[in-house]
């Protein structure tokens, strides 16, 4: 009976852990983009949560009540439209909801974007300063605490919107970024692929793939590009990583490619690196993650910009000459567009 007892206690004892890490920190808002909802006078939060389960969106409904009722929140309802974030927990929900004060704004960033982009956003719109967000995104400490294999964050602070204060801090966003990395890309890194790839290569390749083009359809055949280029050794020439890389050394985008920066080596520099440039250089969303696991099967090794967004892709030198020719050396149909190097 005595080990019945100590049993049953230890079983108490870890369900009430497991419920508070819950509370805290389960994501039980379905993430099917920000939601609004309007809460009426008098309404408690098993009320709400039921009218919220009702309308869809709430995912654990049976759940989030037993949370409730376990932890018996004192959150006073005011009654408003309130707007939340795609991954709010639900403590932070209540928190919301018993906060009639509380305002929180948009914060988004686009896929493909460095953290020098992310970092003049999150200042222009009032949540700190960019050198703030630029030093979190190197501290070493959160990179040893995540494993990340590079001198900074860049290729894992995930595109997406966030609801935030104002401030907001610079270390915080920057670890909910990555959480959200991870969190979206669990699945893939449970492949086969990703495992035989590894975490550098798939993060580097993702962030070329996501700033070479716009057009979703294409990511695909130029992961199946680069891939070719790897296995023959063949250099990458992403015209990209010689923007970053005078991003890193400058602070400052480089927004027109002269001969002396193809030419110039540096780490990230793929007309003279041989292989994959040091690390990311931006941050790739979910189907540039995917296409670098499953690239097209091609015989392709070029690509040129056809100026409309999308590219015309090659199997041999010729072929992308004449491309180049057709699309950037004929200024009628570059229309101010970059231009590509023509080394082989």
């Amino acid at each position: 009976m005595k080990k019945l007892m100590i049993a049953l206690v230890l079983l108490l004892f870890f369900t009430s852990l497991g419920l508070q890490f819950s509370y805290k920190n389960a994501e039980l808002i379905k993430s099917a983009g920000d939601q609004s909802f309007e809460i009426p006078e008098g309404a408690g939060l098993l009320k709400v949560l039921s009218s919220l389960n009702k309308k869809g969106y709430l995912d654990k409904i049976k759940f989030s009540k037993l949370l409730v009722k376990f932890f018996k929140p004192k959150t006073q309802v005011f009654p408003g439209t309130y707007t939340w974030d795609k991954s709010m927990s639900l403590a932070a929900f209540f928190s919301m909801l018993s906060n009639p004060n509380l305002q929180l704004h948009k914060f988004t960033i686009q896929e493909g974007w460095n953290l020098y982009e992310i970092a003049d956003k999150y200042e222009k719109e009032g949540f700190g300063t960019k050198e703030a967000f630029i030093k979190a995104s190197y501290n070493k400490n959160l990179l040893e605490k995540f494993k990340i294999p590079f001198d900074s964050f860049e290729g894992f602070l995930f595109p997406e919107t966030y609801m935030l204060e104002k401030p907001y801090k610079a270390e915080a966003m920057v670890e909910a970024m990555v959480k959200l990395f991870f969190s979206k890309s669990e699945k893939l890194r449970q492949t086969p692929e990703f495992k035989e790839m590894g975490l550098k290569k798939w993060s580097v390749l993702a962030s070329m793939i996501e700033k070479e083009t716009g057009a979703g359809f294409e990511r695909p055949i130029i992961s199946s590009v680069f891939h070719n280029r790897l296995r023959k050794g063949m250099r990458l020439q992403s015209d990209p990583t010689i923007i970053y890389a005078y991003w890193v050394k400058t602070g400052e985008r480089l927004t027109n490619i002269r001969k002396r920066h193809l030419t110039t080596p540096t780490d990230y520099n793929t007309y003279t690196v041989k292989a994959l440039p040091k690390g990311p250089i931006g941050n790739p969303g979910y189907d540039a993650l995917h296409a670098v696991l499953y690239p097209k099967t091609t015989d392709l090794l070029y690509f040129v910009s056809q100026n409309d967004g999308t590219h015309y892709f090659s199997k041999t030198y010729k072929e992308h000459l004449n491309a180049v020719q057709r699309y950037q050396l004929n200024s009628s149909a570059r229309k101010g567009k970059s231009w590509r190097d023509l080394n082989k």
